[in-house]
C-alpha cells in the first residue's frame, strides 16, 4: 500500500503513471484524484477583517 501525490500539467498524465504501475498488471488497481485544476489558482478562503 502507498500513495503518490504527483504535480502534473494534465489528469491524463496521472492516468498514464497510474496503468504503467506494475501492481495493474498483477490484479491490483489504483484510484486517481485531481485536488485542483492544473490551471486554477488557490482562493482565499476568508477575508481578513479590515483595520478600523
Amino acid at each position: 500500500g502507498g500513495y503518490m501525490v504527483v504535480n502534473l500539467d494534465s489528469f491524463n498524465e496521472a492516468l498514464d503513471i497510474a496503468r504503467s504501475a506494475p501492481h495493474q498488471h498483477n490484479g491490483g488497481y489504483t484510484e486517481v484524484y485531481s485536488l485542483m485544476e492544473a490551471d486554477s489558482k488557490p482562493q482565499q478562503a476568508f477575508q481578513q477583517p479590515s483595520s478600523q
